[in-house]
Order: C-alpha cells, then sequence, then structure tokens
C-alpha cells in the first residue's frame, strides 16, 4: 500500500482519491475471496464468535461451530477446498478488514505523510498501548506540516491595561465557540469529510491531538457515543453563546 500511495502521490492525485482506489481494490479482492453468499453466511457466524465464547473465541469457533457449518456447504463450493485453505483465506480477509480498519481510524497520520511526500516511516500497525497521536512519527509529520506560530502579540495590538484570561481557555471551549459563530453549518465545511474538517480545526486552534478535536466535534451531537466526561466542548455551548452576546 506505501508504494500504491507513492505511486499516485507522484502523479498528483489528492489523498482521498488514491485511498478510496485503495479502498474498491481492497472490496473487489475480499469479493474474491468469498464469492457468494455461502461463504459470506460463514463469515458471519465466525464474526460472532464473541457472543458464542468467553475466553479463546477464535481458536473455539474455528475447531467447533465454522468447522461443522464448512463441511455442511454444497460440495460443489468445497471440492479441491479444504477447510485448511478456508481458514487461510479466511485470515487473509480478516487482515484485509485490518488494514482497513487502520487506514480510516488514523486517516490523519496518512494524509500528513502523502501532503508531506514522506513516506519513510510508513507503517500500518495498532497503537495498544498509546495513542498515535502521542507517538513520534505522528509529533514529527504535525511539526513539519502545521509549525508552531512565530506569531507574537506586542504592545502595540494590547493596550496596557487589557488582558486576556487564559485561564478560561481551553480546547472545548475553542470548539464550542466555533460551533457558536456556525463554522460548522459553513457549506464549504459541510462538504468536507471529518479527516479534512479536523486538519482545518487543527490549523484554527493549534491542537494536533486529532482523537481530542474529534471528541471534541463528536459531542456536539446528541446521539454521539463518545465519552462526554472526557470530551466536554458541548457544557460550553451556552457559555460561548453569551460571550458572544457580551461582545461589542
Amino acid at each position: 500500500m506505501k508504494n500504491f500511495l507513492i505511486k499516485y502521490k507522484n502523479e498528483k492525485k489528492a489523498y482521498h482519491f488514491t485511498v478510496n482506489l485503495i479502498s474498491k481494490y481492497f472490496f473487489d479482492y475480499k469479493e474474491k475471496i468469498f464469492p457468494n453468499d455461502s461463504f459470506k453466511n460463514l463469515h458471519s457466524l465466525y464474526n460472532s464468535r464473541y457472543t458464542i465464547y468467553g475466553t479463546d473465541e477464535t481458536e473455539e469457533i474455528l475447531k467447533n461451530e465454522l468447522k461443522t457449518e464448512f463441511h455442511k456447504m454444497n460440495l460443489d463450493l468445497t471440492l479441491n477446498y479444504s477447510y485448511e485453505k478456508y481458514i487461510i483465506d479466511l485470515a487473509l480477509f480478516e487482515a484485509i478488514n485490518e488494514i482497513s480498519r487502520l487506514l480510516t481510524n488514523n486517516s490523519m497520520f496518512f494524509v500528513m505523510m502523502f501532503k508531506l511526500n514522506d513516506f519513510k516511516d510508513f507503517e500500518i500497525k495498532y497503537y495498544k498501548s498509546i495513542s498515535i497521536e502521542d507517538t513520534e512519527t505522528y509529533k514529527s509529520l504535525a511539526n513539519k506540516l502545521y509549525p508552531k506560530s512565530d506569531f507574537e502579540i506586542t504592545d502595540f495590538e494590547l493596550q496596557e491595561n487589557d488582558k486576556i484570561d487564559f485561564e478560561k481557555a481551553s480546547f472545548p471551549k475553542a470548539i464550542a465557540m466555533l460551533h457558536e459563530i456556525g463554522f460548522f453549518n459553513l457549506d464549504k465545511v459541510k462538504n468536507l469529510s471529518l479527516t479534512s474538517q479536523y486538519e482545518i480545526i487543527s490549523i484554527i486552534t493549534g491542537n494536533q491531538n486529532i482523537r481530542s478535536i474529534k471528541g471534541n466535534v463528536s459531542v456536539l451531537t446528541d446521539y454521539s457515543n463518545e465519552n462526554r466526561a472526557r470530551y466536554t466542548s458541548n457544557t460550553h455551548l451556552e457559555e460561548m453563546r453569551k460571550k458572544l452576546n457580551e461582545i461589542k
């Protein structure tokens, strides 16, 4: 996949265009692995392993329910196709699903690589004990793409008695303020992918933690399942609304 991204970057294609091609390739490939409903039903049974077993879920379902159902299938489908070969194909199918999941969940990581044309540290990896935003590679890419501003407020711009209450400022409040000024209702913004929206918010706020951006944007909607104790932008909406009314 790394070579695929490099190829289309060199052809000056857009990132999302390139990823859509990758997704189509993955879909077509999976259709070749399990081309009919019988195999798809078998895969659905495999996906239910966590509701059937409490421990060793994969091992148990492979040697019990899945094996039994495989041998019940039409002989025309399993002729010259062993259960062992099916397990190999199942592993490949699951690997493609996992790569697709990580490509989506860590999209900002790959967007930055693509924009910078810097793929030397490219990898598809599940970070179990650390957020990808906390990795050195992610931080390095973010600093290259979004360098910290050297801009400083001067005495000319602030009178001696003017003060900014930094203690009351926070990133969740910034998201709440963007909501109140209508940022998310702008046609240009609504037509962007979520990844692109998060990228713009990162530029506006200086926050490079995409997980924090996603969480605080998501809790603005009532149906979000995000952790509302951790992401709190929705609790500041009324305060930001009042602040806007106070500004003269």
